[in-house]
């Protein structure tokens, strides 16, 4: 413990109570005259004694008094060398600080002792499972024993819904059931309403009273990192209609802002303020709503667990406060009857005291340490939310101090922020600013004109508006990397949108670092190793989606290396159905002329271009007899497409029946297929059309029939395609007949399924998280052969038969996945762009789970004016660690981050070198979550909030001490010969010979 005076001048009013007491002291004896009286008493009245001034026991208690006023307080100093702390889902993680040793000895409540090895700095960290509020924590080591508790968790938050609107109390009913919240409109501490919130003192969540007049808004983060986005994606929201924040809210701090910067969701000091409805778009279907909604209530709410107060660390805050109170006792039971008048002064003192005492701080730039270091415990120090917020070890002496803290509005935070966060390729303005100097993330000075596209990601330094020494910093957001392996004009470009990913490489190239990258395969062949780097690259955290349909992979190779990364089989392509696809019949009558002919043949080779690869045709011409141009069962390809224009000519008879009756036959005795199509304008010798559209019909022969030219008859065609259910195409021109001949010829794919509705969930995995809660449903998927599963592997998505849809298998820290269906309008039909964003959006939700963790951060200022950088701790991370941070444009620099037992967050102080004094920008974390601040220091809502540890505002001690000037007054009291004669005659029963003793 270490003594902290909280008014030290009045020490130097110790020598006035000496001074009097000597006074008094050597003063003349009172003279009386003597008289003959009948009692003793009134004889030693009236008898002359010796004076003996002031007696030495009333200076020592009026020089205690004096040093009670002057607000003595133990303040603790010795480090908490163990510390409990519960994290999101309950649980304990235990900190252990033992500088110098190697290992401990940990005691949970009754549980048996375990061994705790320490780290080169004798720091360990232990997870435990939940445990009741106040279970002793005992940690044994050879410099002694360490004790702590299990804090208490934090209560329910109670709210009241004045929205009425369904979205919001279907997510608050979760909420409710899964006991975060309790919903009861008498005493609520957090109200949810639509329109202004006026003049509540409650916080509260409030929506618009209606849709805006903003369509389709494309949303992003605007601040650094906000607590309740964490682990979200706003960037795939669909907002329909929106309106921008405005009003008292714009001295708030942004949230969620549009394309061009303009507030769709702010957090001001009255709770936060919607500008959209959760049901204008798709917010209230994603998983993402009750998620975003339960931590405002958990911000906002009142009902949070409170740090634990010893009663040893009580009574030090409350030392002066003790002291006074025994003073009175001493002064009754020394003094009896001459220390009255003192002791009533010192009660008076003490009830006075105990009037609540605010101290207002207006100034931003105001030293909170000194300020508090003056002030009584129970005091309440206000300040703008602007202020720098303090440091956790400020936090710790405000705590330690019972000095509380309040907020108050700042009228200077209309001037805006000074930290922005864009996208890479997003224009940037400042109003009423055209132009500015820019300090690049290199280093390099650029004169730059509104509005503003950075060429690279990273932190930039803007000289700010009318003032260039107010920086300002832009921090332009590093795309996630991503390599599209595939061919070029591929549909898997759609999956890696340009405002969320950033194709760095082509076919084959493994974007670094893995974590928090992606890749999509679609196809192309891989070698071995390739796919050992690829292997590795998926270990280290990579993403990787494997897209085997939307082309197939005919490398038997490939799709066997895959296997070893993947969670199935690559199916192979889909074999053709039959060995041919039927014969193609064509008139070449001479009623045949001109555009007729043009027809016949574009509707010819146009059908045969549009066939799979090696397929097999017969291509047959009639006029009086029929004749073969290309034999049936011929593997169509380039060299026969190029002979077909020199073998069709017109001119001759037309008979059409027996024509049929050959292909008839050819296509009855073959294995192949039975379709056939017939290009003809109708005209033809007569002949029993009805028996051949029988014949054909009962030998399940697929007819189709193109009628071309100017004139055309369907005297033959109609009894003959009604016979044979077939079916008959007019052909204007040769656009038409292509059109005609590719729908009527087109396969069935055999390695092809249709999708049974509905679409269903397999197995639960954040993989799935993001995105809407309910997947679009494919048309068709491709059959897989579930027997090659790798035990690793997990279905994620199914249809209604069970077929998988999504696989996806865990190789390290990364993934890999397959998709089973298209990415086409064959496959996807009307919900093409619905089923990109939803993988896209799964593809980024993997890799920002992938990357280095993202630990907010802001810059503070401890006593004596030092800035610090404090930054998060996440629930596994280590007591003190390395991280990178330095000035926007120099070289990075290593900082030791250090938290205390017990706290959430790190603090590292910054180099006096940096030249701060000059306005300077600093950054700080890995490029794939860049931070940055700028001094001077300025506070927010939420710094503040971080830094008090959940509590805004700090409580002050209960109690305050009694009022020093009043003190004083009883400390003079106490060296006053004329307070003791005032005494004397204040009502007594003291018996005579007490009193003659006294006297």
């Amino acid at each position: 413990m270490m003594a902290e005076w909280v008014h030290p001048w009045l020490l130097l009013l110790l020598p006035v109570p000496l001074i009097l007491w000597l006074l008094n002291r050597n003063r003349i004896p009172t003279t009386v005259r003597s008289q003959i009286v009948p009692s003793t008493l009134l004889w030693h009245l009236a008898v002359a004694q010796k004076a003996h001034g002031i007696p030495l026991r009333s200076l020592l208690l009026a020089l205690a008094l004096i040093v009670i006023a002057s607000g003595p307080r133990l303040m603790p100093t010795d480090e908490a060398s163990v510390a409990a702390r519960r994290i999101t889902d309950g649980s304990l993680v235990i900190d252990i600080r033992l500088p110098g040793l190697e290992r401990c000895q940990l005691q949970i409540g009754t549980k048996p002792d375990r061994t705790i090895p320490l780290s080169a700095a004798g720091e360990a960290i232990v997870n435990h499972a939940a445990l009741p509020a106040g279970t002793p924590v005992v940690v044994t080591s050879s410099t002694g024993h360490h004790h702590c508790q299990v804090p208490p968790l934090a209560s329910a938050v109670v709210i009241s819904d004045r929205t009425d609107l369904p979205h919001v109390a279907a997510a608050l009913e979760a909420l409710e059931e899964s006991g975060l919240i309790i919903i009861d409109d008498q005493q609520p501490e957090v109200v949810l309403l639509r329109g202004e919130a006026g003049s509540r003192t409650l916080p509260t969540i409030s929506f618009p009273d209606a849709e805006g007049s903003m369509i389709l808004p494309r949303v992003r983060p605007a601040a650094a990192g906000p607590t309740i986005l964490e682990g979200l994606h706003p960037r795939y929201w669909t907002i329909l209609r929106s309106s921008e924040v405005l009003g008292e809210e714009t001295s708030g701090e942004p949230i969620l802002v549009d394309e061009n910067g303009n507030a769709l969701l702010v957090r001001s000091e009255a709770g936060y303020r919607w500008g959209f409805l959760p049901g204008s778009g798709d917010l209230w279907k994603r998983s993402d709503w009750p998620v975003v909604l339960g931590r405002m209530i958990e911000e906002l709410g009142t009902s949070r667990a409170v740090e634990a107060t010893t009663w040893l660390s009580a009574m030090a805050r409350h030392s002066s406060l003790i002291l006074a109170i025994g003073m009175t006792i001493c002064i009754f039971g020394f003094l009896g009857r001459n220390g009255q008048v003192s002791a009533s002064i010192i009660i008076v003192a003490l009830v006075i005291g105990q009037a609540s005492a605010t101290h207002r701080l207006l100034d931003s730039d105001a030293d909170i340490d000194r300020i508090s270091a003056a002030s009584d415990p129970g005091t309440t120090i206000e300040v703008f939310h602007s202020a720098p917020p303090p440091s956790p070890d400020l936090v710790r002496l405000l705590r330690d101090r019972g000095v509380g803290i309040s907020m108050a509005n700042d009228p200077e935070r209309a001037a805006g922020r000074r930290e922005h966060r864009i996208r890479l390729g997003q224009s940037f303005s400042i109003e009423s600013m055209n132009r500015t100097t820019a300090l690049s993330p290199s280093g390099e000075s650029h004169q730059i004109e509104f509005p503003w596209v950075a060429p690279t990601a990273g932190a930039w330094q803007l000289d700010g508006p009318g003032d260039p020494a107010l920086a300002m910093v832009v921090i332009v957001e590093q795309p996630i990397r991503a390599a599209l392996w595939s061919d070029d004009g591929s549909m898997a470009e759609n999956l890696l949108p340009e405002s969320v990913f950033s194709i760095v490489d082509g076919s084959g190239s493994l974007p670094e670092p893995a974590a928090g990258s992606v890749i999509v395969w679609n196809s192309i062949s891989i070698d071995e190793e390739l796919l050992g780097g690829l292997e590795d690259w998926i270990h280290r955290g990579g993403t990787f989606l494997a897209l085997p349909t939307d082309r197939f992979c005919a490398d038997e190779g490939t799709r066997l290396r895959l296997q070893r990364v993947l969670a199935t089989e690559v199916p192979p392509p889909p074999e053709p159905p039959v060995p041919d696809l039927g014969i193609l019949l064509l008139d070449l009558s001479g009623s045949l002329t001109g555009e007729a002919a043009s027809t016949l043949l574009a509707g010819t080779l146009s059908l045969l271009e549009a066939t799979p690869r090696q397929s097999r045709w017969g291509i047959a011409g009639f006029r009086d007899q029929m004749h073969w141009i290309i034999e049936p069962g011929t593997r169509i390809d380039e060299s026969i497409i190029d002979q077909i224009p020199d073998q069709i000519s017109t001119g001759g008879g037309t008979n059409l029946g027996a024509a049929l009756r050959k292909c008839h036959r050819m296509l009855v005795a073959n294995e192949g297929g039975r379709s056939l199509v017939v290009i003809t304008d109708g005209r033809t010798t007569p002949d029993d059309w009805i028996s051949i559209g029988q014949s054909l019909r009962r030998d399940g022969i697929e007819l189709d029939i193109v009628l071309v030219g100017d004139e055309i008859d369907l005297a033959a065609v109609n009894p003959l395609s009604r016979a044979a259910k077939g079916e008959v195409h007019l052909a204007p021109d040769p656009g038409h007949a292509r059109a005609l001949l590719q729908e009527a010829i087109r396969p069935d794919d055999r390695g092809w399924q249709p999708v049974e509705k509905p679409l269903r969930i397999a197995s639960v995995d954040p993989f799935i998280d993001a995105g809407p809660q309910a997947p679009p449903v494919p048309v068709r998927r491709i059959a897989v052969d579930l027997s090659s599963r790798d035990p690793a592997g997990k279905i994620l998505w199914v249809d209604g038969l069970g077929a998988p849809m999504l696989a996806v298998r865990r190789i390290g820290a990364g993934i890999s996945s397959i998709w089973y269906s298209g990415l086409d309008q064959f496959s996807l039909a009307g919900a093409v762009h619905r089923t990109h964003a939803h993988i896209s959006e799964l593809l980024a939700a993997s890799a920002d789970r992938r990357k280095e963790p993202h630990r907010r951060g802001f810059l503070t200022q401890a006593g004596g004016g030092e800035i610090l950088l404090m930054l998060q701790r996440l629930d596994s991370d280590p007591l003190s660690m390395q991280i990178s941070a330095g000035p926007v444009g120099a070289d990075k620099y290593s900082l030791l981050a250090t938290a205390r037992p017990g706290q959430a967050w790190y603090s590292a102080a910054i180099p006096g070198d940096w030249h701060l004094d000059q306005h300077r920008a600093i950054r700080w974390g890995p490029p794939s979550h860049i931070d940055a601040g700028v001094t001077p220091v300025r506070g927010s809502s939420w710094r503040w909030h971080s830094a008090l540890g959940g509590a805004d505002p700090l409580e002050p001690a209960p109690f305050s001490p009694a009022s020093w000037w009043l003190l004083l007054l009883a400390s003079v009291s106490l060296v006053s010969s004329r307070v003791r004669r005032w005494s004397d005659l204040l009502p007594h029963r003291d018996k005579e010979e007490a009193a003659v003793q006294r006297r």
